[in-house]
């Protein structure tokens, strides 16, 4: 019994191994990202950018990246993640959403909209992770 929960376990790892790690993959460099377009943002709302010199330029190809892994987690490979995953980042799309429209009806400026963002991605990551770890068996890293 307890041999086949073992090979079951690595079944489900083995078919999800490859989509959960280009998601973090992306996740991660989104997250990069963002942490770039909040400080330039800041900078920006504070005028001392020309100081800094920071700068930013927004890499559209990394964002469709993302949101095409995310979509194919949440349409292909839905069946065989977990509940939780799956929430998460349907909350994600949803905060998203709010975020732009936030940002569209003068609610949050820029440097907000990114940092809101950049928290709610973060929180993604640290779960994301926290399910890889457990889907692929890992007990402590």
């Amino acid at each position: 019994m307890d041999n086949q929960i073992k090979l079951r376990k690595t079944r489900v790892w083995d078919i999800n191994k490859d989509v959960l790690l280009n998601l973090s993959s992306s996740l991660a460099k989104v997250v990069e990202d963002l942490k770039k377009a909040t400080d330039y943002h800041f900078d920006e709302m504070q005028n001392i950018a020309h100081q800094t010199g920071v700068t930013y330029d927004y890499p559209p190809e990394l964002y469709e990246n993302f949101s095409n892994q995310t979509f194919e987690v949440l349409n292909v490979y839905k069946p065989l993640m977990g509940r939780d995953l799956i929430s998460n980042l349907e909350e994600l799309k949803t905060i998203n959403d709010r975020v732009s429209e936030g940002v569209n009806e003068g609610e949050l400026n820029v440097f907000e909209a990114y940092d809101k963002i950049l928290y709610e991605h973060q929180k993604l990551q640290e779960k994301l992770n926290t399910f890889i770890k457990q889907v692929s068996g890992v007990q402590y890293t």
